[in-house]
């Protein structure tokens, strides 16, 4: 299917030859590579193109002539081929399975690198990754109380917390059970779920509020009071945050009175560590109403917490939970303004 010029036979010796000087030479000059209707291939540079052949200038070989009725594919060789290749084409073996793993081993490299890392250890509720990094406590202990009832029974608590440079949650659950001195059991409790934004470059930030509430003893059984507004922070240290808040929500009641109040909202945040172990949390809002001038309640808590080692995950916790409302139910001569809980509880962070 060749017609060679230079040599019109080739011997066995010659052949050997040949292979060792292919394989062992350099890269010829760059050209094209003429792979033939039988998968041979020939590699050159084209001096002489006709409608009936084609003429290549090869290094060794010299110039050898192509009809081009046999001729299955031309492409241009490329600067990143291979010797050996070309010699195992030469050969009649497929140069292309070299290059098909060539291929393979780098995308199995590629799939590699783009594996995304390995996750951190679950640190989650139960091992899962739900609420992971977030600081969890759960209490319990005896509590006091003054105000509608005099009483010392039981109360449950459950807190979780994340912060970051740009953003706080805060969540809080209280459940109270108590048998009181009108001799009926009593279930009340409160959940607060607090979010802010910060800006790592302002004091400023937003943040929004909700609490509910339940007291069967109230002229009230139910209240849903969400807010929103803007603080300041006037100290952000690792041990010492201080700030205030003012934001404008409103007040949802079920029981005597179901209607919706429009109020706003004055507040101070403290969250101070005094030593390594202890740590104090104070709270307190005023809330006006501005549906009714003069009227307001307040909201405020205090915590002493005590951790028991570094590492440790028990904590002693002593708090008051103290409440306000200017307005009562004229009906109830026994309801008073005000509630205060104290107690002490025994944490457990999971």
């Amino acid at each position: 299917m060749l017609s060679i010029q230079r040599f019109p036979t080739l011997t066995a010796s010659f052949l050997l030859a040949f292979l060792l000087l292919a394989f062992f030479s350099p890269r010829a000059a760059l050209g094209e590579v003429i792979t033939l209707k039988n998968n041979d291939r020939v590699t050159g540079k084209v001096v002489e193109d006709n409608e009936e052949t084609l003429t290549l200038e090869h290094p060794t070989l010299g110039r050898i002539l192509v009809p081009k009725s046999d001729i299955k594919s031309k492409t241009v060789a490329k600067k990143d081929g291979n010797d050996v290749n070309e010699t195992m084409d030469r050969m009649g073996i497929e140069a292309g399975s070299t290059h098909e793993m060539q291929k393979t081993e780098k995308k199995e490299s590629e799939v590699v690198a783009q594996e995304e890392p390995e996750l951190p250890p679950a640190t989650g509720v139960f091992g899962t990754r739900v609420l992971q990094d977030w600081k969890r406590t759960f209490a319990v202990g005896l509590k006091g109380e003054e105000g509608d009832s005099i009483s010392q029974d039981w109360n449950f608590s459950l807190r979780g917390s994340y912060e970051d440079e740009t953003k706080k949650w805060d969540f809080l659950a209280r459940y109270i059970m108590e048998s009181d001195d009108r001799k009926n059991s009593e279930r009340k409790g409160h959940a607060r779920l607090t979010r802010d934004w910060f800006n790592p470059d302002s004091r400023w930030y937003n943040y929004a509020h909700l609490r509910y509430d339940y007291d069967r003893y109230k002229y009230w059984k139910h209240r849903a009071a969400p807010l929103a507004g803007r603080g300041y922070k006037f100290f952000w240290e690792e041990d010492l945050k201080f700030r205030l808040r003012a934001g404008l929500g409103g007040r949802r009641d079920w029981g005597t009175e179901n209607d919706f109040k429009p109020e706003g909202e004055m507040g101070l945040q403290l969250d101070w560590h005094p030593l390594p172990l202890q740590r104090i949390e104070l709270n307190a809002s005023i809330f006006p109403d501005f549906d009714d001038t003069g009227e307001y309640r307040t909201v405020s808590n205090l915590v002493w917490a005590l951790r028991f080692s570094e590492d440790g995950k028990l904590t002693l916790r002593f708090g008051a939970d103290h409440t306000y409302d200017s307005k009562i139910n004229p009906q109830d001569d026994d309801e008073r303004r005000y509630d205060l809980l104290y107690y002490g509880a025994l944490g457990l962070d999971f």
